[in-house]
């Protein structure tokens, strides 16, 4: 941990002390020896919650694999309360059972020994920074009926490198996951979910998600989901590099590879076929030629263009460089002199392409994805967290 990640996760330790011991209750609470440790819960009708009341809410402190009891004085354990588990640092795993439906604000932070966590199935909702600050968390799996999860809920987690988000989640909070220095990959199983920030006001995509955490995140989406193209489609997601179940992309019929290409007609008026298993965008290199349609889109389309007259002293070369997740294919436009495309040098390439002798040639091209921070504070105060302004939309 370098000199200044260490200073930063001490402050994160001394703001969640601090906030919980000056909001430490007197409510009533009861407790359960359970697996050799004590617990503290609160009763609530029929349900039991899992209670801090100023300290960790078992003890002794809990060490090593701890399983949360899935009853306390003969009702269902149904909730983790906010900081139940702050600070506790000796714990390096957590199995949370399937009769707990809500995971409360901080119930985890700053668990400092914490390597893995299993959320159970009746989970529904996790709260703001619910594990924030446990820099050592690099396993989460998480129940298949999360919903919601709540700003900075792994804000600050350092060693997870992906997280898997069943089709249940729906909503996530801003900065879920800012600042995890590895995380690499985050699959998405169901819809494009709602950001929203703290206010409950809806936010852009990737960027308020991953805010100060690698470029190269790959989010990966399930191919052909309609909430999903219309999210790709308005660009809200293009600060992270999009992918279906992997990248593949195909222009003009064919496959490509590093050893195939597509070369464009030279010709106005001419277009050819796209199909790339999530968001891809056309963008042409010289202003002579204009993308007519197609200029982006998600799953199977067509490009279609158009050719300025060329006055030069001689031929011309251009490109359209096609974009799909991290693969960057570029179709090659050769047009001769004074005319306004070429309808000789195009029907000879189609000529060549029907006798099987057509010249390909393709650049493919592997380009991290670019992350716009503008707007976003790198070290959000945790207790008097206010809206700040973003930059929505910037890639």
């Amino acid at each position: 941990m370098t000199a200044s990640r260490r200073a930063k996760h001490l402050l994160g330790e001394a703001l969640v002390a601090a906030a919980f011991l000056a909001g430490a209750s007197c409510a009533l609470a009861e407790t359960q020896a359970v697996d050799g440790y004590t617990w503290t819960y609160r009763v609530d009708g029929d349900s039991a919650e899992i209670y801090n009341g100023g300290s960790c809410a078992v003890s002794p402190s809990p060490s090593g694999k701890v399983m949360i009891p899935g009853t306390l004085g003969d009702r269902p354990v149904t909730g983790i309360g906010a900081g139940a588990f702050k600070l506790c640092g000796d714990m390096t795993a957590v199995v949370i059972p399937d009769s707990v439906k809500s995971i409360d604000d901080f119930a985890f932070s700053c668990c400092s020994g914490l390597a893995s966590l299993t959320v159970g199935n009746g989970v529904t909702n996790i709260d703001e920074w619910a594990f924030f600050c446990c820099d050592k968390l690099a396993v989460v799996t998480l129940g298949r009926n999360v919903a919601s999860i709540g700003a900075q809920a792994f804000f600050d987690c350092d060693k997870i490198t992906s997280l898997v988000l069943p089709a249940s989640v729906k909503i996530i909070g801003a900065q879920a996951f800012s600042t995890c220095d590895s995380l690499k990959t985050v699959t998405y199983q169901g819809d494009c979910p709602t950001v929203i920030d703290a206010e409950g006001e809806i936010v852009t995509g990737g960027d308020n998600l991953y805010c100060q955490s690698p470029d190269a995140i790959v989010s990966v989406v399930p191919s052909g989901n309609d909430t999903w193209k219309a999210a790709l489609a308005e660009g809200v997601w293009m600060d992270r590099v999009i992918a279906g179940d992997a990248d593949s992309l195909t222009i003009g019929g064919g496959r490509m590879s590093m050893s195939r290409s597509y070369s464009c007609d030279a010709k106005s008026g001419e277009s050819f076929s796209v199909a790339c298993n999530s968001y891809w965008k056309a963008t042409p290199s010289d202003s002579w030629i204009t993308i007519t349609s197609g200029a982006s889109g998600c799953g199977n389309g067509k490009i279609s263009y158009s050719l300025s007259e060329n006055t030069n002293a001689g031929k011309r070369e251009g490109k359209i460089t096609v974009k799909c997740g991290s693969i960057a294919l570029v179709c090659t436009i050769t047009q001769k002199v004074g005319v306004v495309g070429d309808a000789h040098v195009g029907q000879q390439v189609r000529d060549r392409k029907r006798q099987g002798n057509l010249q390909r040639r393709c650049e493919h091209v592997h380009e991290p994805a670019h992350c716009d921070h503008k707007g976003h504070k790198p070290w959000p105060h945790p207790y008097l967290y206010h809206k700040t302004e973003r930059q929505v939309g910037n890639t």
